[in-house]
């Protein structure tokens, strides 16, 4: 993000313009009044951006859930398969 001021804000004379606002108790000038917005722009973009690194993790975690379920599932399959190809060997000894 460029800088706050430039050509056009650095001509006018910084202590004519100045906003006043009831619930302030200092008056505004040109300046703080650009790096306020300068700052609410920013934040937004932060807050965008911790949204998409929130919904990314997200799908990471569903991703690892899905691989975590599928890595049970094959454990349970050769438990099983262990367990019959005993039972099998057991019964061609007999």
């Amino acid at each position: 993000m460029p800088a706050p001021g430039g050509p056009c804000i650095d001509d006018y004379p910084q202590a004519i313009y100045l906003f006043q606002h009831p619930s302030w108790r200092r008056a505004f000038n040109v300046k703080d009044l650009q790096q306020m917005f300068y700052d609410i722009q920013r934040l937004a973009q932060v807050q965008h951006e911790r949204d998409r690194a929130k919904r990314e993790l997200e799908a990471a975690t569903e991703a690892l859930h899905a691989a975590e379920a599928r890595a049970e599932y094959y454990r349970q399959q050769l438990r099983a398969e262990s367990r019959l190809g005993l039972m099998l060997t057991r019964l061609a000894a007999i």
